[in-house]
């Protein structure tokens, strides 16, 4: 894949939309960009106005894996199971810059591109998912008992400092508001901003709750397990409670309160 003009040090369009937190190091990042490079979406250029206006991408899995060649196969089945987050944000940078490829820096889209991945087969019963689920690319399939309302959460927006008038941008991790702690100019030790709300960056947002679905045998009696699953963008509004869903994404804790003993812990696939 060639590296677009403009891309910040990394040399990928992308990059600081999808893994906003860490500096590109060639050193660091090897395996990475053997990834992102790796992937056969050359093929995308047929269509990137439909993949830009939908704001993401579906892939069958299945597909993709067979077109993958035995270098990159041997470093994406692991990360996407392993390490879910750097496999799919290497994938959601390889998709945007063929997508935004020969783009005006200024028509580029400070929307990062959503993966999807269709057709995953290694499904999970949601009674199996424990703590050690926590951080892995799992697959459930249930029945949606509870759907919630769809509210608007924002992803980034930008912050003046108070003291030398800069500004800089701050990106929300899984949609939590935090404010700069200081500026990031040098010399300056300002400590007060002012949220830029024009700049804000949001996204749809949505909770269901799934059900396991209910063998024959041993199960009978027990009550059903269920797990509550976090939707965003296009996927919201994409069920009704009755409906049979596969839900593939990746396993965290709501709230996870550590410091309390006997803690529960709640699975949410995103």
């Amino acid at each position: 894949m060639k590296q677009s003009q403009g891309a910040g040090a990394s040399g990928y369009l992308g990059w600081s939309l999808y893994f906003p937190f860490e500096e590109f190091s060639p050193e660091d990042m090897a395996s990475r960009a053997t990834l992102i490079d790796g992937l056969p979406v050359a093929h995308y250029h047929t269509c990137p106005k439909a993949i830009r206006r939908m704001r993401g991408l579906t892939l069958d899995y299945s597909l993709l894996v067979k077109e993958l060649d035995e270098k990159t196969k041997s470093i994406f089945m692991p990360a996407l199971l392993g390490e879910p987050e750097l496999c799919i944000g290497s994938v959601g940078v390889a998709v945007f810059e063929v997508v935004y490829h020969g783009v005006s820096e200024e028509k580029v889209s400070k929307h990062k591109l959503n993966i999807r991945f269709a057709h995953y087969d290694k499904v999970t019963a949601i009674k199996k998912i424990k703590s050690n689920y926590i951080g892995k690319f799992t697959c459930v399939r249930g029945t949606i008992v509870r759907v919630g309302n769809i509210k608007p959460i924002v992803r980034q927006m930008d912050f003046h400092c108070g003291r030398c008038g800069s500004t800089m941008m701050r990106i929300f991790e899984d949609g939590k508001f935090s404010a700069p702690e200081k500026c990031a100019t040098t010399h300056c030790r300002g400590r007060a901003f002012d949220p830029v709300r024009g700049s804000a960056v949001t996204v749809d947002w949505q909770k269901i709750r799934v059900q396991e679905l209910m063998a024959t045998g041993n199960d009978a009696g027990r009550v059903p397990r269920t797990i509550e699953c976090e939707l965003t963008d296009d996927m919201v509004d994409a069920g009704v409670p009755g409906d049979v869903v596969t839900v593939a994404g990746i396993v965290k804790v709501m709230n996870p309160d550590l410091e309390k003993p006997g803690t529960c812990f709640r699975a949410v696939c995103e």
